[in-house]
């Protein structure tokens, strides 16, 4: 799937690393408000193609597939553009600044039959699918208790917020 990404900074890059590191989907183009700082993420993460307009990054890069990674502010129009344009786009969170704004994209897909999806978990990243087979199947023993912890780029921000913490303890029972 041709995915184009809107949106280069903490979480877009982090749906773009998700992304390339998937053998189910492309990454098409990549769109910034700067057009240096699309041309850094393209780059840096080996897409063919850079933006500074979504409008023509929609039109012009032959996508299947939409993620928006961008302020709230600007994040309704975006969603109108992706699917209009019939994309079945991933929404960063939050969507939107208010509920009123959250209710333009539900009214931009309509009766469309069309998905557009706010993320809110990581559940497609591969290190957390390894994780649920683990679990699943018991190879770690009998979970009783798992404390996740924040261990990857920008651990500071997030430490400093109290969101997340750099460490990852699984407890097995004896």
């Amino acid at each position: 799937m041709n995915v184009g990404v809107v949106g280069v900074g903490i979480a877009g890059s982090s749906h773009l690393f998700d992304l390339v590191s998937s053998d189910r989907f492309t990454v098409a183009a990549v769109c910034a408000r700067r057009r240096y700082r699309a041309a850094e993420a393209a780059a840096r993460f080996g897409v063919p193609l850079a933006y500074e307009d979504p409008a023509a990054m929609i039109a012009e890069a032959g996508l299947e597939g939409l993620v928006i990674a961008t302020q709230p502010q600007v994040t309704p129009m975006i969603v109108r553009l992706g699917l209009a344009a019939e994309l079945p786009t991933l929404i960063d969170k939050p969507a939107a600044l208010s509920a009123a704004a959250l209710d333009e994209v539900r009214r931009a897909a309509g009766s469309t039959g069309l998905l557009a999806v706010v993320a809110y978990n990581r559940r497609y990243q591969r290190h957390v699918q390894h994780a649920r087979e683990l679990i699943r199947t018991g190879t770690i023993g009998r979970l009783i208790d798992l404390d996740c912890r924040w261990s990857g780029p920008y651990t500071s921000r997030y430490t400093a917020a109290g969101t997340y913490y750099p460490r990852l303890a699984v407890r097995d029972e004896a």
